[in-house]
């Protein structure tokens, strides 16, 4: 039983910890604040479920866009391309940089979508906080009623209803390492989270990166199709001219 009550003490201690040594919320998070919020109220999963669904949608719309614009070949498309993801313009005081200006939704730059990201990221991380101290308040009073089904087991040993404190001594063990699991569960999906973000946002950037290359590249063979269509037009016409001189004294120019 003492080690039951210790593994636990070391869950409440242990989430706490890592909880708080995450990552540090960017300063210009606060700009692109999502309306979305987390009902601290449900589980573990059904949050993590939550938080997933929204980051997917995040990439996904700007995945779209890019692509819309990456598939066409059209020159206007690529410049508009390259301006859109381009990050915001760095703001000067005094000669020196500071910050970027706020990200409007129509820029497309991993910057932008990295701070849209880690923002999801935070308002997740803070429900899962607030999951985590119900569940430590639940896991205290669940350690004391185990405590004291136990004690009253122990007092009522010889007892004919011995059978039935054992049978509530079980229930109080289930809860308090249902409890416990929970708890790890938060420090493993917030780990995942975050290092999906960290590879969602390296692939984003290596889409946006190759992008604009791909269009320059369709440009490019476009440019050379239309070039070998003419000179197969030049060489239709050239045909026409004999391949020797007719009626001269030399076979060669002079």
């Amino acid at each position: 039983m003492p080690l039951l009550r210790n593994t636990l003490i070391f869950f409440l201690s242990l989430s706490a910890v890592l909880l708080t040594q995450h990552l540090t919320l960017p300063a210009q998070a606060e700009e692109s604040a999502s309306p979305r919020t987390y009902d601290e109220r449900l589980s573990v999963g059904d949050l993590t479920e939550q938080y997933h669904e929204a980051i997917n949608d995040l990439f996904n719309d700007k995945i779209r866009e890019l692509v819309a614009l990456g598939t066409t070949g059209r020159a206007e498309d690529l410049e508009s391309l390259l301006t859109r993801i381009e990050p915001p313009a760095l703001r000067m005081e005094n000669g020196l940089p500071t910050k970027r200006a706020p990200c409007d939704s129509g820029n497309l730059s991993t910057y932008c979508l990295s701070l849209d990201g880690t923002n999801e990221f935070f308002i997740f991380r803070e429900a899962l906080i607030r999951v985590q101290e119900r569940l430590q308040t639940q896991a205290r009073t669940q350690v004391q009623s185990l405590e004291e089904a136990q004690q009253a087991q122990n007092a009522e040993a010889g007892n004919s209803t011995n059978n039935a404190f054992s049978t509530d001594v079980q229930q109080q063990q289930r809860a308090v390492i249902g409890v416990g699991a929970e708890l790890n569960k938060i420090q493993e999906e917030l780990s995942i989270a975050r290092t999906a973000l960290d590879q969602g946002l390296a692939a984003y950037n290596e889409l946006q990166l190759a992008l604009p290359m791909h269009m320059k590249y369709k440009q490019i063979i476009g440019t050379l199709e239309e070039y070998r269509g003419k000179l197969s037009s030049i060489r239709r016409q050239v045909e026409w001219y004999p391949a020797t001189f007719i009626d001269v004294t030399t076979s060669k120019c002079t």
